[in-house]
């Protein structure tokens, strides 16, 4: 076994208390969890902080921007806070699972600290405070992780070349530095630069082609490329983790269909068979 994310599969859905806390221990309730039996950290994303206008998100740039715990008063750098900051410090390792309701947590994958910073928001009760916004960075299962001694110029260049092949943008996308070998902000650009390649991937891939109904992209662009969405399969907050096996090129139609049908669930469940 490789990592602790080994010992959950990215896609399933576990039943929170029977399959995590039972056998692992660990805080049973909130979004923050520090198991003993393991060295991990259980981080649980969901729809809950909508109401306060602060719900977990993927951002344009590819990192997933996690909100700290507490809900009143301000947040401090303790317990679960500081367990998300100093977790490669601690040799702990985060796994992130979003919570579907009435089925259970689903498994999204192993994810890194970046950074964070505070912004003034409001507490349960509606009285402004500090809180603390976690940036990470989903690690994508089969990652080629970079040491210091190992990191080239063009592992952290932007933009990527148009003339990678497909191969190559796989491994683009596969591509990522420890946080040994570079600072937060190179970091960052190694995220984006992840992000970007796996669209492409995807889109390369596809040919033009919806991977879903195998019709032809509806219309060609003012770049003179065909017009494809690129699906994540995997939906933590609508983003998804980045990986060249978790995405789909779809036509916009199959793309709607994935997001807003009553057969949602089922066609999504579909595409990730088709992209196996």
């Amino acid at each position: 076994m490789n990592s602790v994310s080994d010992l959950f599969v990215v896609g399933q859905v576990y039943n929170r208390q029977r399959d995590i806390h039972e056998k692992y221990k660990g805080q049973e309730r909130g979004g923050i969890s520090t198991p003993s039996m393991i060295p991990a950290v259980f981080l649980f994303t969901g729809d809950s902080g909508e109401e306060y206008g602060y719900a977990d998100s993927f951002r344009e740039n590819g990192t997933f921007w996690y909100n700290g715990e507490c809900q009143v008063g301000d947040m401090l750098m303790v317990s679960g806070n500081s367990a998300i900051r100093d977790h490669a410090e601690k040799g702990k390792a985060l796994l992130v699972f979003q919570i579907v309701p009435n089925e259970g947590v689903q498994f999204v994958g192993e994810a890194e600290y970046l950074t964070h910073h505070e912004e003034i928001r409001s507490d349960r009760n509606g009285t402004p405070r500090k809180a603390y916004v976690f940036h990470l960075a989903l690690i994508p299962p089969g990652t080629d992780r970079l040491r210091a001694d190992e990191l080239k110029e063009d592992d952290l260049r932007r933009p990527l070349s148009t003339k990678l092949s497909l191969a190559q943008l796989r491994e683009a996308a596969l591509k990522s530095v420890s946080q040994e070998a570079a600072e937060a902000s190179q970091r960052v650009v190694n995220v984006q630069l992840r992000a970007e390649a796996v669209k492409r991937y995807a889109l390369k891939r596809a040919n033009g082609i919806c991977e879903s109904c195998t019709a032809p992209a509806p219309f060609v662009t003012a770049k003179q490329v065909p017009y494809l969405e690129v699906h994540h399969l995997f939906r933590l907050s609508d983003g998804g983790p980045d990986h060249p096996d978790h995405v789909i090129a779809l036509c916009p139609n199959c793309h709607r269909r994935a997001h807003y049908s009553d057969d949602a669930k089922i066609f999504n469940d579909t595409l990730v068979i088709k992209i196996k």
